[in-house]
């Protein structure tokens, strides 16, 4: 959500712009919709109209989130649900691949950006102990519910190694908890490093569990 206003208002035209997304991708996966689309004969035979349409649906849907007071990123992630519906994703997927590479650079770069190095080593043991929480919480949390599961002992954690990191989605979150005033500098910062060490350890963290493991159970 964006912005820091919470009138009773507000939250309406908020809900509005989310039951109107939610609307269009549930139209999106009836048989008749699909049908539509795949009788447009310039849709089936131009690769390119399908990347064009792709990218016009993104920025369309992305607009409209703008405009009832939502994240941009939900209307881009709504259009990718709805893309992935129709048999155009492969054209679309294989033809954005190389910029792909070019947005995850800007966006690591901008995560940079985002870093207080003053604060960093300022705090850094505090930034470490929190990236080592998150590392083990969640490996045992994870790794816990594989083992639930059926899987054995040594497959669960280990998956529960690979996907411990924080993960990319909480640089929004932890900026949106700013803006809305949720959260004050500090955390800001904290939740920042720490997600940040959290991606760039997490090779180091999924090594030491797997050698870990392979010594517990040969």
């Amino acid at each position: 959500l964006e912005g820091s206003t919470g009138d009773l208002g507000h939250l309406i035209y908020q809900l509005m712009g989310g039951l109107i997304l939610g609307l269009l991708l549930f139209l999106s996966r009836k048989p008749f919709v699909q049908k539509i689309f795949s009788t447009i004969s310039v849709l089936r035979s131009d690769t390119e109209y399908q990347v064009f349409l792709s990218l016009g649906l993104c920025m369309g849907l992305s607009s409209l989130a703008i405009y009832f007071h939502l994240s941009e990123i939900i209307g881009a992630l709504v259009a990718g649900m709805i893309i992935s519906q129709f048999e155009a994703r492969f054209w679309v997927y294989s033809s954005l691949k190389s910029l792909k590479v070019i947005l995850i650079t800007l966006f690591f770069t901008s995560i940079g950006m985002l870093i207080n190095l003053q604060f960093f080593y300022a705090h850094v043991f505090t930034i470490l102990l929190f990236t080592f929480l998150a590392f083990f919480l969640n490996t045992c949390i994870i790794g816990s519910i594989l083992k639930v599961s059926g899987r054995s002992f040594r497959q669960s954690f280990t998956a529960g190694a690979i996907l411990s990191q924080i993960g990319e989605l909480s640089f929004m979150l932890s900026s949106a908890g700013k803006e809305m005033l949720i959260l004050d500098d500090y955390s800001y910062n904290l939740a920042i490093n720490t997600i940040s060490l959290s991606i760039l350890l997490t090779p180091f963290w999924v090594s030491a569990v797997k050698n870990i493991l392979k010594r517990l159970f040969p």
